[in-house]
């Protein structure tokens, strides 16, 4: 996934560590 476009999002801190737990790419 492509993380810098979660942390564009106001709840980036949620979105980014919510990805990179579940999904490892």
């Amino acid at each position: 996934y492509p993380l810098h476009d979660y942390c564009t999002k106001e709840q980036w801190e949620i979105l980014c560590r919510a990805v990179q737990e579940t999904d490892h790419d």
